[in-house]
């Protein structure tokens, strides 16, 4: 992991295929927030104020970033998808069964 736009914020450097781990609740809970990223890049704290669990089984935000869906707007630091994420979003890049 390396840091996100100087902020000390972590993405994954390359992007992986996501966890074939994914249950039918956390991928729909993933594309939604992939989704809702999508819409426009989004500040880190308007992320972590929505997407931030205390809940170990529900990592959300946590697992789109160790997948590679996460990246930064260069200039900006605001968070967008990276190239992972949009395929994912595409239905090129799901977890297989």
């Amino acid at each position: 992991m390396v840091p996100l736009g100087g902020a000390g914020i972590p993405f994954m450097a390359d992007a992986v295929k996501c966890s074939p781990l994914m249950t039918p609740a956390t991928l729909a809970l993933t594309r939604q927030m992939l989704e809702w990223i999508a819409a426009r890049p989004r500040e880190y704290s308007e992320v972590m104020e929505t997407w931030r669990t205390s809940c170990p089984r529900l990592s959300i935000w946590e697992d789109a970033c160790i997948d590679g869906f996460i990246d930064h707007e260069p200039g900006t630091g605001k968070i967008m998808l990276s190239a992972a994420g949009r395929e994912f979003l595409s239905g090129t890049n799901l977890p297989s069964a």
